[in-house]
This record gives structure tokens, sequence and C-alpha cells, in this order.
């Protein structure tokens, strides 16, 4: 991202907000702005009301509880102290029909209820959790592995992936995954990198039953074990003793920069209301940013992979996988970190320890220096305010940060880590005769293994408010004369 704002920097200004939000509901809210994600008594109170109001039963699992933003206007006039209406947004499915609700939780009231046809919701852990084990129990798969010279399972990971979209009469309407499987004996950290190919499953989560065995021929399972090192931990450091940012519930100040934040179950990390304070004016750069999508198409026309066309938040939601960070590898030692509380699909509030963290960093630039022609020197280094989240998801981990610097800019990083995801193939090394066959689409990152071609594409949702929702775009072209 660019320079949103020019805007000279200055000192750290530190002010914490004590005000506690009085949220007029039959509960002890704990909720001190309108923008915080539901509390754990919230979840509790959305789930609660749908179930006596009959919508709902032990069978019925959760996509989404999240909370529904208040509008903007709302937000924007709200001061500490001030009661807001709290509500909850809900994406619910029961009897394989996909409904969406909004709960009033401070009336206890449900204000919506609405079945939303010929739609399917984000897979569910439990869900995965059922096609794996529909697969390894079905008579069929179980030849068909015993044939590739496995006879025992339990060394066996099958991996629900999303079905992908071939316009098939057959499978419209079906809650479709299909199932992939590897070898992971010997494997603690790395459970992608001997995959069975030439074999997958598709599997019916509403049915509870393998529908397809797909089996195209046996190939080559790569011998080696590819695995890591455990974590290597940095040598211990003192942490800093005093940080120059602050933390309020879910309201941040570093230096000029204010902001609010919360987790989303769907797409993970949201940043809202980020203002910037200029000469004593606090000006409104953004009021809401977050990833909002994240595509991840495979470019092998195999029968095996022309369907992974992942929408990783949509599909698995980024706030849900978001992973615990670890202090001196995926943060500094001295970061903030931060425990969320989100639901899971059965509506229950679960506490995940450190998605997110928080620090300064020296970027090892200067933030502005100059040589005068005298031989005078000065200059200033650079500091900037990282938010951190890392979603696995599945064989890769996504390290999102956005970053604030004293220049007044915002910008937002983002990087993959983790285990490609590879494809078995017969090749060895690039003499052998199938190699080009086998890296038509990918590379031969090992033997027997071939990373495939792929896209990352992210969508982000910003709502820029430069000075106030007021915005203007000119678009200036250069012509030469």
């Amino acid at each position: 991202m660019t320079n949103l704002l020019g805007a000279p920097s200055g000192s750290a200004l530190c002010r914490v907000i004590a005000a506690c939000l009085i949220v007029p509901c039959g509960i002890c809210a704990s909720v001190a702005h309108p923008l915080d994600s539901l509390s754990r008594e919230e979840i509790a109170v959305a789930v609660a009301v749908l179930r006596e109001a009959g919508h709902i039963d032990t069978a019925t699992r959760f996509a989404l509880i999240d909370l529904d933003e208040p509008r903007k206007a709302d937000v924007l006039a709200w001061k500490p102290a001030e009661p807001v209406i709290r509500k909850a947004f809900i994406v619910a499915r029961r009897e394989r029909t996909v409904y969406e609700a909004m709960v009033d939780l401070g009336a206890r009231k449900v204000e919506r209820w609405e079945a939303v046809p010929n739609v399917q919701s984000t897979l569910v852990g439990e869900e995965l959790q059922d096609a794996e084990r529909i697969t390894k129990t079905d008579p069929g798969w179980q030849a068909a592995v015993r044939k590739r010279g496995y006879t025992a399972f339990e060394n066996l990971f099958c991996a629900s992936m999303s079905a992908g979209y071939f316009a098939d009469p057959a499978e419209e309407g079906r809650r479709l995954v299909k199932v992939v499987c590897f070898d992971r004996a010997g494997s603690r950290i790395n459970w992608w990198g001997r995959p069975i190919e030439g074999l997958y499953a598709v599997v019916d989560l509403d049915e509870k039953r393998m529908v397809r065995l797909v089996d195209t021929g046996e190939v080559p399972i790569s011998r080696e074990a590819h695995e890591f090192g455990g974590a290597i931990r940095p040598a211990p450091v003192e942490a800093a003793a005093k940080r120059s940012f602050t933390i309020d519930g879910g309201e941040v100040r570093w230096n000029k920069w204010s902001f609010h934040f919360r987790m989303g179950p769907r797409v993970g990390l949201i940043l809202s209301l980020l203002r910037f304070e200029d000469q004593g004016r606090e000006r409104m750069v953004l009021y809401r940013g977050s990833v909002a999508e994240m595509f991840v198409p495979y470019m092998d026309p195999d029968r095996g992979w022309s369907f992974r066309t992942f929408m990783d938040f949509g599909e698995y939601g980024a706030g849900l996988l978001s992973s615990p960070l670890v202090s001196g590898i995926d943060c500094p030692v001295d970061a903030v970190f931060i425990d969320v509380t989100l639901p899971n699909e059965r509506g229950d509030a679960v506490t995940r320890k450190s998605p997110v963290c928080l620090f300064e960093r020296a970027t090892a630039a200067p933030l502005w220096r100059h040589t005068e022609v005298n031989g005078e020197y000065a200059g200033r280094p650079a500091r900037e305010l990282v938010v951190r989240t890392i979603p696995s998801l599945g064989n890769y981990d996504y390290i999102i940060d956005w970053v604030l610097t004293e220049a007044s800019a915002l910008r937002i990083d983002v990087g993959a880590t983790g285990i490609e995801e590879v494809k078995g193939v017969e090749a060895r090394t690039m003499s052998d005769p199938s190699a080009a066959r086998d890296t038509a689409y990918g590379m031969l990152v090992a033997p027997n293994l071939t990373a495939v071609n792929h896209d990352h594409f992210l969508s982000l949702r910003l709502d820029v408010d430069i000075d106030g929702p007021a915005s203007l775009v000119s678009v200036a072209k250069l012509v030469g004369l």
C-alpha cells in the first residue's frame, strides 16, 4: 500500500481510554467498544435465543457467529460510556439448509431467521473429520491403497478439500468434498510430503458416505521422509522494558496513530477507525480494513488436481485457523501476544491462545536523513508498528501484517510460508524419461514430487475515509509533446 496520508510525524501520544460501555442486555457484558468482538457471554446468548425460538437443535452446526457491525454513522457518532445496541450475525446449517440469522443480544430477540437456498456454508471441523473417517473405512478405498502396498491405515492422513465447481447436474445442491490421502509415517511436522497420487474420494457430507472413488492408476510414492526439524528458538534476549504503544481492550495507540482491532472468525484480523493525529487534530484514514478472500487455483488439468481452486477464507475460515504465535520466532520476544474468543461449530465460545501479536520494530533504514555540502549530517531512524496474524490453512501459513509507519503510511504485507502442496510423479530426476511430462505444470522439487504451479489472489476490503467519507479519485495522464 502506498502512503495514505501526507502529514508530519511526531512524538508518541499515549492516551488510555478507561470508559466502560454499558450494554443493555441481560448478561454481564465486558464490551468497551461497539466494534469489539462478541464476548463469551454474547455468543452464549445468541445461541440460546435461537434455541428458545425453536430455530436450532442439537444437530445444527454454525458456520459463523460474528458481530453484526453497527451502522457506520452510529459508530462514528458513538462516545465512550454511551450504550450501544449489540447484535450477532449468524450462519447456521440445519437439515441440509443454510440459514442466516440476526439476534439482538440486548433484547434477546431474533430479528431475522431466513433460509438461503442453493448455497453452501463454510466447512467445519467435524465435517473434515467425518470425511476422513468415511474414506478410510470404505472397502473400495482400502482395496485401492492395499494395491499400493499399505496393509494398515493408521499412518495415512486424508485431507478434505473443497470439491470445486464443474456444472455437473449430479453434484448440484450436494455438500461434497474431495478427499486425498498422504503417507505420514515417521513425519511429525510434514504430513504433505508423500501424497498417494492417482486416488481420491468424493464424499457427501450430508449422506455421510463416499459417492465416488476415482483411481487413475498407481504412481510411485516418495520414499523420503521430507521431515523438518523442530522449532529453533533464538537465544533469549531482554524484552523491552517500556513499549511505546498502549493497548486498551481492542484500542491501540502508537506514535500519532490510533485504531481498533478485532478478530473475525471468517476474515481474521479487522482494523477499524484508523486515525493519524496531525497538529492536534485526529484525521481519519481508514474506517475499516480486512482481507476479504484468498483464491488459490492450481494449474494442473489432471483429474486429481483440476478441482483444487480453493477459496481459503470462505471455505475454511482464516480467523478460526489462525495459529498460536510463538515468541522469538513468529513475533519478537518483546511483542504483546493477544488471546481471542471465537465460537466453534457447535456454538461454544473457545479461547484461542495468542493468534495476534503487536510489536514495534526498527526498519534499519532512515526515516529521514540529509548530509549538507559542508559535511553536517542530520537523521532519524525509522520505526514501525506491526499487527500480525498467521492463518494456517492446510499446508500453507500466511503471514499477514498490518504495518503503520511514522511517516503516516499504512502498509499491508502478506507472505506465504509452510509447505508446498506437491504431486506424486514417476520422475526422480530431470533426466528420467517421464520428467518432461511430470513437470509440464510444475517443478520437480524432490524425487517423485512436483510442486504444481498455482497462484494466490488476495481480495482486500478497504473502506478508506481520508478526512471523512466524502472522497474523490482523480486520474492524471501525462502526454508527451
